[in-house]
């Protein structure tokens, strides 16, 4: 983190309500593969995520991008959603482990199971994206980039920022193109084809 991010106690509440409180601001967080590459694109690096990080043919999954795969640590386990490899993770020496939620209060990436072990190692952030327009899950990502030392004013932010609002513009035409034609959102993996929900 900058040097924005002060010194002395950090205090941060979640969106669960929990207030997490440190000795100082964290600078060794692990955060889940979209979320790190939302706070890359503010300047805060990670040490370490979890969640989609390469596809199959080891290609950047676009949730993490922005992103180096080969300069980050991946603490996602095999097996069961949401499993982390505590080991690895312990090694990490994380001082905060960031994670968002889209039924809360379940974490996203992260199963109970493995909650209960890996809030040993550091405190779990947990951002609600919930029902949030993309808008609002940006502002949330951003809210949480400047706690964690992101200078939101900086040229980079407000590249992206510029960016964002060019293909918003692009979408938005597309949008009026389209008329009264209604779209349906999708998505897919090797073996799952998803159906966005409005």
């Amino acid at each position: 983190a900058s040097d924005d991010a002060g010194s002395g106690p950090w205090t941060y509440t979640d969106d669960r309500g929990t207030t997490i409180t440190l000795d100082s601001p964290p600078t060794r967080v692990v955060a889940q593969s979209s979320l790190a590459a939302g706070l890359k694109d503010l300047g805060v690096d990670v040490v370490g995520v979890f969640g989609p990080l390469k596809r199959a043919d080891g290609s950047l999954d676009p949730q993490a991008a922005g992103l180096d795969p080969d300069a980050i640590t991946d603490v996602t386990a095999g097996g069961e959603y949401g499993s982390l490899d505590l080991e690895k993770l312990a090694s990490l020496k994380p001082d905060l482990i960031v994670t968002n939620m889209y039924l809360p209060p379940e974490l996203w990436y992260i199963n109970d199971a493995t909650a209960k072990k890996a809030v040993k190692l550091a405190p779990i952030l947990a951002v609600d994206f919930q029902g949030d327009s993309v808008i609002e899950s940006i502002e949330d990502v951003q809210e949480l980039g400047a706690q964690l030392g992101a200078d939101l004013d900086s040229a980079e932010v407000a590249k992206g920022r510029a960016d964002f609002e060019a293909v918003s513009k692009r979408l938005t035409d597309v949008g009026a193109r389209l008329g009264d034609r209604e779209v349906l959102v999708v998505s897919g993996t090797k073996d799952l084809f998803y159906a966005a929900d409005p």
